[in-house]
């Protein structure tokens, strides 16, 4: 049975170990490999977020080991998605969907009327994953931030991200 809940600083390492299989390497079916190279997170990075007051990370926990986590923020009436990541090897099992049921349950609770994530664009399976759980694309495109990463990490050109949205309640 998948448990959701608020994150603590004993989990980071589970978590960062998490989302950089889940993002950059092969296994799962949500991998940027082969778009985007290198960690996607580090620990500090993380830290700063559990100590920031507008900030939570949700973890997903089955028999005692953390296996996926969501980073949210609440924006006014918005609730913002990201980071949303389950262990390659245990992805396609309801701990995604799972996750993102506690996170828009998360964002209810403190007054968001809507959700709101982005995926990079060229990710068209993961777009629909979105899609079938009520997300919906949005005409909205936000920047790839290649300035913020390192000489080499992005390795496709041209990227960018598709907002998706969807109301709470």
């Amino acid at each position: 049975m998948i448990a959701i809940r608020p994150s603590t600083a004993g989990d980071l390492p589970a978590i960062v170990r998490l989302v950089n299989a889940a993002y950059r390497e092969l296994g799962g079916w949500t991998t940027e490999h082969g778009v985007v190279f290198g960690d996607r997170i580090a620990q500090a990075d993380l830290a700063a977020d559990l100590a920031s007051a507008d900030k939570t990370i949700l973890s997903a926990v089955e028999d005692g080991a953390v296996i996926g986590c969501v980073r949210l923020e609440t924006r006014k009436n918005t609730l913002l998605v990201g980071l949303l990541a389950v262990r390659p090897d245990l992805q396609a099992r309801g701990a995604g969907r799972t996750l993102l049921t506690g996170a828009e349950a998360y964002g209810l609770a403190h007054g968001a009327t809507v959700a709101e994530l982005s995926v990079v664009s060229i990710r068209s399976e993961l777009i629909a994953w979105y899609v079938r759980r009520g997300y919906r694309v949005t005409t909205e495109t936000a920047p790839f931030v290649y300035d913020q990463l390192p000489p080499g990490v992005a390795q496709t050109p041209g990227l960018e991200f598709a907002i998706l949205r969807k109301r709470l309640g």
